[in-house]
């Protein structure tokens, strides 16, 4: 049972991977890793992308191809997304610019989305502890 839910886990960690990884080469991204030292050891996973030998050049800057990528990606990545706009230190100016459209302009189908994963976390949590309460009264529970 346990050793089926760990393939079951690594599958799942896997699609997410194959999904960030597709993104990154859809937006064109892979740029990062080229011209980073630190990224250079992953150069080889978007050399081996087909989909990478035949795509065509975008006309979209770096930081709103970024931008877009993250908003693709999901709740999480804009989060982080919005994290990078504080620190504008840390980024070249076009794409802090452009993250900071992340604090006010995040697209309604991805908000909603973002705020019915938490209602839903929040549920089960409240049905867990409900189901608690009902096996252990409260004064018992001291």
């Amino acid at each position: 049972m346990l050793d089926a839910k760990l393939k079951m886990k690594s599958l799942q960690i896997l699609a997410r991977l194959f999904k960030t990884h597709q993104t990154l080469i859809r937006y064109q991204l892979d740029v990062f890793f080229v011209e980073s030292n630190l990224l250079k050891p992953l150069r080889w996973v978007f050399l081996i992308s087909p989909s990478l030998w035949f795509r065509k050049k975008t006309k979209l800057r770096k930081g709103e191809r970024l931008r877009l990528a993250l908003e693709d990606l999901g709740p999480l990545y804009v989060k982080f997304g919005q994290s990078l706009s504080t620190r504008p230190d840390l980024l070249p100016e076009d794409i802090a610019s452009e993250l900071s459209k992340l604090q006010d302009k995040v697209p309604h189908s991805l908000a909603r989305m973002q705020n019915k994963k938490y209602s839903m976390h929040l549920a089960k949590s409240l049905k867990k502890y409900l189901l608690i309460l009902i096996k252990k009264p409260l004064h018992r529970l001291q």
